[in-house]
């Protein structure tokens, strides 16, 4: 039945067409989505769910306002939660709630997360949506001035393995949470850091504690993410710059590096087929084939490289890995020129072995 009820919802939304610029808005606290939902859809909905399920009292109550979730949705004698989230670049990835927030009744059987995402830059005036139980969308656990759940509805795990579990987890006391958040954050490399309340402080993650694993994990997301920066030069002499890459990391995982540049290299420049080269370059080398392994089969962090590449928007894509190569290729001439041409080849066939 649960089916039906959000089936009808996404159908509703999707009738929409051409929608007005107060139902597509997406700033701050002023969301169309919601409106759209409060003003149009839970109307609709209540009085035809009645003909398509006649045997049942089924009725949505919007909340919204300071309450988790955003809505009830009341069956027969039972209340499930439904909390909305949109996108306006398409994607279905965004941002949830605090960790620490408490559902505002106690009484919710399941809570659902409806998501509605739209891509602006191509001038979509309508959304898609998608709905799935919030436990399953809760991909992580991310830090920024509070720990927060990373909702992606494409995520391949979740910070709970059922619905019971998140149901537990609301009914934790705030030093339990803090406990259960650690664990899950230490699972994606970091201990949480947050300000939020001054008695919550935790020391963030020094790199040199980390695991072998865990360090190579984040040294090929780098590689992937900041050849820009990594490839640098100045006066033909390799000059890297770390910043972005310690910012990434501190922001993304609360992993603080003291040395940044000693994740990749010591710097300097090695012989290749006698033409001497950045040593940073041997370390792309070094980790080719978890390069193309993150490329190819992580599809969340795939469809974030274009943001940290400074893709052009009027730049067609093909696919995540040729378009790094590209991007490589880009640098190796704009750097390397005289070497590669020596070299007769190309950076990303010096790096991935690319050679006919």
């Amino acid at each position: 039945m649960l089916q039906i009820i959000f089936d009808e919802l996404v159908k509703e939304v999707e009738s929409y067409k051409d929608l007005d610029e107060k139902y597509l808005v997406s700033k701050g606290n002023d969301n169309g989505f919601e409106r759209l939902v409060k003003e149009k859809i839970s109307p609709m909905f209540n009085s035809k769910i009645k003909e398509i399920l006649p045997n049942h009292d089924i009725k949505l109550v919007p909340q919204f306002g300071h309450h988790f979730p955003d809505m009830d949705l009341n069956i027969d004698n039972s209340i499930y939660g439904i909390e909305l989230k949109s996108r306006k670049d398409g994607s279905w990835q965004t941002q949830g709630g605090s960790a620490f927030e408490s559902t505002s009744n106690n009484s919710y059987k399941e809570i659902y997360l409806l998501f509605a995402s739209r891509d602006a830059n191509k001038g979509e005036t309508s959304y898609q949506v998608r709905y799935a139980p919030y436990w399953q969308a809760a991909e992580a656990i991310k830090v920024t001035h509070s720990p927060r759940f990373s909702i992606n509805l494409d995520a391949q795990s979740s910070v709970f393995a059922s619905n019971e579990d998140y149901n537990r987890f609301h009914k934790l006391t705030k030093e339990e949470k803090s406990k259960f958040i650690q664990k899950a954050l230490a699972k994606s490399i970091t201990k949480p850091t947050w300000y939020s309340n001054p008695n919550d402080i935790v020391t963030a993650t020094l790199y040199s504690e980390l695991g072998k694993e865990q360090k190579n994990k984040l040294v090929v997301e780098a590689l992937i993410l900041f050849p820009n920066d990594l490839l640098h030069q100045d006066n033909d002499k390799p000059h890297a710059n770390y910043g972005r890459v310690a910012k990434y990391l501190l922001d993304k995982y609360y992993v603080v590096n003291t040395s940044t540049r000693d994740m990749f290299t010591a710097g300097g420049q090695y012989e290749f087929r006698h033409i001497k080269l950045p040593k940073m370059i041997k370390t792309y080398q070094s980790n080719q084939n978890q390069i193309i392994q993150t490329l190819q089969s992580n599809k969340s962090f795939s469809k974030v490289v274009y943001d940290y590449w400074d893709w052009p928007n009027d730049s067609p894509k093909t696919t995540p890995l040729n378009d790094f190569k590209l991007l490589l290729n880009k640098l190796g001439n704009k750097y390397l020129k005289q070497q590669l041409s020596a070299l007769n080849s190309t950076l990303s066939e010096i790096i991935f072995n690319d050679f006919e």
